[in-house]
Formats: structure tokens, C-alpha cells, sequence
């Protein structure tokens, strides 16, 4: 989650995203539960400016020349944080430790259905799923081929992969239809959520229940797959780090004071590190070899 922004009383925001990243955009009520999701995505290159007509409009119509929107006047906004850094939302660092502080004690399997963070393994999606996670979303975990979920289910209700491609009307699916919130928010035998373990709750189930905040995490792979996975992960790095170094060096030439932010993402940096450093150490290489160009071409 990269975070959230106010929306102003005329529907308009204004704000900035990072460039080079998918950005997938969902409409939220006071209680940071998603009325509507945007099922696409937008990706936007550095100093690129995007607004929302054209998809939105009659193909055949300029958009109305209007008064600008509130949002516009107020100036861009930036992003605020959910509950820290912008990362991706992982089920086994954001919801498991919130049922292991408050629903295990009862919820063990013994006394009812366990939420417990016991993994099981699936060779056909090669992952370690937590005991919890395949109860809540009524997961057989003896089932020989990939993992059914039901996207109507019990507990949680989300628009699954097969869902209809058309508009969606407000709060079809989601936090606020599911039975788990409600339960939840009638203090479930006195348990009482914190605003923050609601709102985490509530944007797993918006996003469609997620369940690894990285492509290896929690992943049950031999060693072999995941040096292979590490080194392809270590060449993509270097190919971004790559393409920032060249678009500095583009801004340093032209005399532009002006910072392009790397972008390194500490926890696939350290399971590269862990399972292919020669990978890391080779790219590391070749990218100080580049820079020593760069600064040849671009020194006075």
C-alpha cells in the first residue's frame, strides 16, 4: 500500500505517485473501507501527469470546460502512510499477529476453528499456507490440484479472479459486506479491535486477501529454486538501477538540481544477498563500472 489521500467535497484529489510503479486506486468511506475498486491499474513515468478523463468521458466529447476542483486549487497533495512505509501487504506480518494477540487463545482448533499461523504445504503453488488463513477463506488444504477459494464465503466476501469485468455496483464485495468485520465490530465474545488492527483487516479483504507481501515469501522452495529466483531478481535490480542512474545523469548534464530517489527494496535485497551474492556482487559490479562512465561524460 502506498497510502492514502483526502478526497474533497466536490469528488476531486490531487496528489502525487511514485513514478515507474503500478498504482491501483480504490475509493474508501470514513471507515477506510473500500466502496469501489478500480480492477486496472496505472503506471506513470517521472514528471508524468495523469488525470482521470478520457476513460471516464463520452469517446465522442471533450471533457466539460469547467471551474477547476477543490482538490486543484488546494495544490498536490502528498501521500499519508498506512501504518508505515509504503510495502507490499503481506497476511503473515500484517493480520497473523493480530489473531495470534487476540483470537488463538480460543481459536487453537481444538475448542473451534483454528487461526493459528501453522503452515501447510501445497506443492502445486509451491507455499507455506498458514492454518488461519486456509480456514478463513474455507480452504481445503487436502485438495490434489491449485487451492479453491470461495470469493463468497463465510467469513469474507471479495470479487474473485473470475468476477464479472463490468462496472461493479458500490459495496458489491469487500470489508464492508463481509461477516467477518460485522463480527468483528460487535466485539466477538469482548474482543475489541484497535482502529489500526481494523483498518489492516479491512484492507486485506479490499485487496482481495493477499497472502504474500513478496514473491518468495513464504514460498516452499529448494535451495536450487530459490538461487535461480534470486539471481533473476538481482538482474532486474541492477536494470532499474540501471535506468536511474541513467536518468540522473541525463538531469546532472543539463545542470538540473534535482534527485531521482533509488528505489531498492531491502527485502528482496536481502533474500538476494542470502541465495545469490555471486549474482548481487556481479551486478553490483558492472553498475559501479557504468557510474565511472557516467561521471566521465557528465564531469565538466
Amino acid at each position: 500500500i502506498h497510502g492514502d489521500v483526502d478526497v474533497q467535497a466536490d469528488g476531486s484529489a490531487y496528489f502525487e505517485v511514485p513514478a515507474n510503479s503500478p498504482i491501483y486506486f480504490q475509493a474508501l468511506d470514513k471507515d477506510n473501507r473500500a466502496i469501489n475498486t478500480m480492477r486496472t491499474w496505472a503506471t506513470l513515468m517521472p514528471g508524468e501527469t495523469m488525470s482521470c478523463v478520457g476513460c471516464h468521458d463520452n469517446q465522442h466529447a471533450a471533457p466539460a470546460n469547467t471551474a477547476r476542483s477543490m482538490a486543484f486549487t488546494q495544490g498536490i497533495k502528498k501521500l499519508k502512510p498506512f501504518y508505515g512505509k509504503p510495502r507490499g501487504f503481506s497476511y503473515l506480518r500484517e493480520i497473523q499477529p493480530i489473531l495470534d494477540a487476540k483470537c488463538v487463545q480460543c481459536h487453537d482448533g481444538k475448542q473451534s476453528m483454528s487461526l493459528k499461523s501453522t503452515p501447510h504445504s501445497h506443492r502445486p503453488e509451491k507455499r507455506l499456507w498458514a492454518e488461519s488463513y486456509l480456514n478463513l477463506l474455507q480452504v481445503d488444504p487436502a485438495h490434489k490440484g491449485a487451492m479453491q477459494a470461495n470469493p463468497d464465503g463465510k467469513y469474507i466476501k471479495w470479487l474473485g479472479s473470475q468476477s464479472p469485468p463490468t462496472p461493479q455496483p458500490a459495496y458489491l464485495r469487500g470489508a464492508a459486506n463481509s461477516p467477518l468485520i460485522k463480527l468483528l465490530e460487535n466485539g466477538h465474545y469482548k474482543v475489541r479491535m484497535t482502529r489500526e488492527e481494523m483498518d489492516k483487516i479491512s484492507a486485506w479483504i479490499d485487496l482481495y486477501v493477499p497472502y504474500s507481501g513478496t514473491y518468495p515469501e513464504a514460498g516452499d522452495w529448494t535451495d536450487a529454486e530459490k538461487k535461480k529466483y534470486a539471481h533473476y531478481q538481482a538482474k532486474r535490480d541492477y536494470m532499474r538501477e540501471y535506468d536511474r542512474m541513467s536518468r540522473q545523469a541525463m538531469l546532472d548534464s543539463q545542470g538540473i538540481n534535482k534527485r531521482v530517489p533509488e528505489i531498492r527494496e531491502s527485502e528482496y535485497f536481502d533474500f538476494c544477498n542470502r541465495y545469490a551474492p555471486d549474482s548481487v556482487q556481479q551486478y553490483q559490479a558492472m553498475l559501479d563500472r557504468y557510474q565511472e562512465e557516467l561521471d566521465k561524460k557528465v564531469m565538466p
